[in-house]
């Protein structure tokens, strides 16, 4: 597919100085909009959605208190992953407050203003950009994928700052990165140190080193300037994912024998697990037609793309538009003012175009796409500047166009309970000798966000759940028999009702019968309730 791009009719600005500094205005804007934001939060209220309960809460405590192999999969597969996104709203939760906590994560989200607002001010062209470049960027920030995400604890929408962040940066610095190899290095790293913080943090946000990569790839420049950006592009992407989950790479090597635990263990080959490839997702369209028309078949079933509901014009309307408005360059070059300067829409193009292919081939869950779907009013912009409209109407199509959008987005704000501390409020999770006490889960209901209210000394094991079953044969489960078969002291159990079945078949599988008549309930201010059940040996198992 071309790329557009075309000589200005005004001269070109140097891009390194359309933002030589934010004006008081400007910061006035930027503070506002991350404030209403972390107010929108608190007035939500907390998240309840699955992966806080499931992952969220306990990873954090997990790491804080030294967990990792004293409990066994409580999280699934999640138990494993990066803690280090998750401490400092778990200890403003604890040591704070929930309504600290909420501020501080509907803030960091409202924080995409700044590197939304930077890209529109360098990418448009007109001298006094500052009321397009505003509307853009809270068009950006009211998609109705962006609304929904306000106050979740997934993150994505919060690790769309760093990524968007080194798309600025190489937008701020376009002039130099064609240029020499020393300045053009010096950019890419920085973008890729950004990106590469995001990917540490969270892994599912690598695939936008694929739109990092095309951008530095296909840029115009000599021989020695591209492979001196490449090269620096992805040093700086490794020190980044180094630099935010090297200790947790560590840590997971020594305790499984894969630092991506339970991620690649084809590669990696842990004995916990079987050596298969264990992806993170299903959702990847299979063959031609349908990864081509998969925007437009998640528009009509949300379900191949995301698990939670959602529906946004903003990605289809791009995927559309692109080629159209490609080709529409080349036969018609426009004869008006461009809005976009054609180095800063190459950029914009390059990126969104390299990120989405690597995210359909990787993932293809929408949310992770989040930050495309906040950078998608300056691409429509760039995409319809192609046309050869005058100014006021290329406008009134974008209006039109994010209007449209507007209208038909789905706006879902997920599940949220009340305000209150303590953050995590739990009742029945009692038990009559702690220090002796081991507790086993079952079934795949989120509940690794009740241990963090257990007393310190009882480990949980998932027996049963998507990452272990009693039948598997795997070393992970040959590790909790031989736990469960060692233990002296009480045993419980912890499951959902409605889950009762696998529970009797899982304890069952391990020598092990559930005590009915002395279950309790176990509530809490997020869910349940829970059974909370003795466990004791059944005759085989005494007999051996």
């Amino acid at each position: 597919m071309p790329i557009p791009s075309s000589p200005s009719v005004l001269p070109a600005r140097p891009s390194s100085a359309v933002i030589t500094g934010l004006s008081r205005t400007d910061w006035v804007f930027i503070v506002v909009v991350v404030f209403a934001f972390g107010g929108i939060s608190i007035i939500l209220g907390k998240d309840a959605g699955w992966d806080f309960l499931n992952y969220h809460w306990y990873d954090a405590y997990a790491f804080l208190h030294a967990r990792l192999g004293f409990d066994v999969a409580v999280a699934h597969h999640a138990t494993y992953f990066n803690p280090l996104i998750h401490l400092p709203f778990y200890w403003l939760a604890t040591a704070g407050s929930s309504w600290l906590a909420l501020f501080y994560i509907g803030a960091l989200h409202g924080l995409n203003v700044l590197p939304l607002y930077l890209l529109a001010r360098s990418a448009l062209m007109p001298a006094d950009n500052r009321w397009l470049a505003v509307a853009l960027t809270l068009a950006g920030l009211f998609g109705s994928t962006v609304l929904s995400m306000i106050g979740r604890t997934s993150y994505d929408s919060v690790l769309s700052v760093p990524v968007l962040a080194g798309l600025a940066v190489l937008l701020i610095k376009r002039d130099v990165l064609c240029v020499a190899p020393a300045p053009a290095a010096a950019a890419a790293a920085v973008a890729g140190l950004l990106i590469g913080a995001a990917t540490g943090l969270k892994l599912v946000e690598g695939f936008y080193a694929g739109g990092l990569t095309v951008v530095l790839l296909l840029l115009p420049g000599r021989p020695a300037v591209r492979v001196a950006r490449l090269l620096a592009g992805g040093a700086g992407g490794i020190a980044g994912v180094l630099l935010c989950a090297g200790f947790w790479f560590l840590a997971l090597e020594r305790a499984t024998g894969n630092p991506l635990f339970p991620f690649y263990n084809s590669i990696f080959r842990s004995p916990l697990i079987d050596p298969t490839y264990f992806g993170s997702t299903n959702f990847p369209p299979e063959g031609f037609w349908a990864t081509l028309s998969f925007p437009f078949r998640f528009l009509l079933d949300y379900r191949i793309a995301d698990d939670a509901r959602f529906r946004d014009l903003r990605i289809p309307l791009l995927y559309a538009l692109l080629p159209i408005a490609s080709v529409w360059f080349v036969v018609a070059p426009p004869r008006s003012l461009p809005l976009v300067a054609a180095s800063a829409r190459r950029i914009l193009f390059l990126f969104a175009a390299g990120s989405y292919a690597a995210w359909l081939e990787l993932f293809a869950v929408y949310r992770y796409l989040v930050g495309l779907e906040m950078l998608a009013p300056l691409l429509i912009v760039a995409v319809l500047d192609c046309a050869p409209l005058a100014r006021r109407l290329r406008l009134a199509a974008v209006a039109i166009l994010l209007l449209l959008a507007a209208l038909f987005g789905y706006y879902g704000f997920g599940d949220h309970v009340a305000r209150g501390d303590p953050y995590v409020q739990v009742t029945g999770l009692s038990f009559p000798d702690p220090g002796g006490t081991m507790l086993l889960m079952t079934g795949n209901e989120p509940m690794a966000y009740l241990i963090p209210s257990l007393p310190a000394a009882i480990p949980a094991l998932r027996i049963d759940g998507w990452l272990a079953q009693p039948a598997d044969a795997t070393g992970l489960t040959a590790l909790m028999r031989a736990r469960v078969a060692a233990h002296r002291g009480d045993l419980f159990l912890l499951a959902a009702p409605w889950e009762r079945t696998a529970a009797d078949v899982a304890t069952n599988a391990y020598g092990l019968e559930i005590v009915t008549a002395q279950c309790r309930e176990v509530r809490s201010n997020f869910g349940g309730p829970y059974q909370l059940c003795p466990l004791r040996r059944n005759a085989r198992a005494r007999a051996e």
